[in-house]
């Protein structure tokens, strides 16, 4: 048995392996994709992230594009099963987040389907409508994804999304696929990098003023 850790980047994506035995690969929770750290159900759990499911959901069988890496997650919430699939990302840096979520549209989807992001609110999102905020690429294609908040604040290094799967209208179905994040810089750390520029400027003019002054 070999057990080590492979590095792979494609497509702008890097994800991190884990050789378990010969030809069997681990994938881990998180996934860095153009800035956004992610989290798709079909990763493992590791120390950066999870995915968690309750009631009974099935996988759709993919590929039910657009779905990240093909495949996604679908509970029928006619029912009212109080079924939810959780998102959790660790280890963050504290501070404030942009949340986002993808899901493949159709017309039998649910109407209000409630994210629940800590620290942040509560955002209902009608899933018979594509995902059309920006796109994030999963190595075969570009995925949709949807803008959930920019406002959710980390204080402990944990932030959690939960998509609760609720009756609205008939045998809609919710899907759950994947969601990302990503942190926004605190308004003092742009002003600084602005401020540094601005006297590296007005340093190298000095300097070429003195230049041309000792030269003359």
């Amino acid at each position: 048995m070999n057990v080590g850790s492979i590095s792979k980047t494609l497509k702008r994506w890097t994800l991190a392996v884990t050789v378990m035995t010969a030809g069997c690969f681990s994938a881990h929770a998180t996934l860095i994709v153009d800035g956004w750290t992610l989290i798709d159900n079909s990763f493992s759990d590791d120390a950066n992230g999870t995915f968690a499911t309750s009631g009974s959901w099935s996988n759709t069988g993919g590929p039910d594009a657009p779905d990240w890496a093909g495949d996604s997650l679908f509970d029928s919430n006619n029912a009212s099963t109080g079924g939810f699939a959780l998102t959790t990302f660790l280890g963050l840096a504290n501070g404030t987040y942009e949340v986002a979520a993808s899901w493949s549209a159709s017309a039998n989807r649910s109407q209000a389907i409630p994210y629940t992001i800590q620290g942040s609110e509560t955002v209902f999102i009608n899933q018979e409508n594509i995902a059309d905020d920006f796109v994030l690429n999963d190595g075969v294609g570009d995925i949709p994804f949807k803008m959930l908040t920019s406002t959710a604040v980390v204080s402990d290094g944990t932030l959690t999304v939960r998509m609760d799967d609720v009756a609205n209208a008939g045998s809609d179905y919710a899907i759950a696929d994947a969601v990302a994040i990503r942190a926004i810089p605190e308004p003092g750390a742009l002003g600084m990098l602005g401020f540094g520029f601005l006297m590296m400027m007005v340093f190298r003019r000095m300097s070429a003023d003195s230049f041309e002054e000792k030269d003359g």
